[in-house]
């Protein structure tokens, strides 16, 4: 193959390469264009039908047991889940509490409680085991 031939190639893919970007610009812009149609932002709504569109969930807490920190306690409905959970040491019950309640990753509860992450891991599925088995005999009652 010649350096021309070479160079003529390599312009047709650049041209062809360029159409495709300039085409999927357009397509986008066109969606775009027909979202913002259809979209209405939250804070343009009337508040008639802002109102229309809340729902407010109801829990009684009156027999809840409270599990966490103080300052960021979390309180548990359900008797019998709470019953299982309190069955735990406070460092296991810990764990628990920050990976389903908090949300945290077992680096950041590592981090939190100063210990391994290998020991959090170990102490997250550990319990994950045991609260299922009890659950799974309650439920099999």
């Amino acid at each position: 193959m010649t350096p021309e031939q070479e160079k003529g190639i390599m312009q047709a893919f650049d041209a062809y390469c360029k159409t495709v970007l300039r085409n999927k610009a357009r397509n986008l812009h066109k969606e775009l264009t027909k979202q913002n149609h259809f979209e209405i932002p939250i804070e343009d709504l009337p508040p008639e039908m802002e109102q229309s569109m809340q729902c407010w969930d109801k829990y009684d807490f009156s027999q809840a047991v409270p599990l966490g920190l103080p300052e960021q306690e979390m309180r548990i409905s359900d008797p019998v889940l709470a019953a299982a959970i309190f069955q735990f040491l406070p460092r296991f019950r810990d764990v628990l509490y920050l990976a389903y309640f908090m949300q945290y990753s077992d680096k950041e509860i590592s981090e939190l409680l100063k210990i391994p992450v290998s020991t959090v891991t170990t102490r997250r599925r550990s319990t994950e085991d045991k609260l299922r088995e009890i659950l799974g005999e309650y439920h099999a009652v």
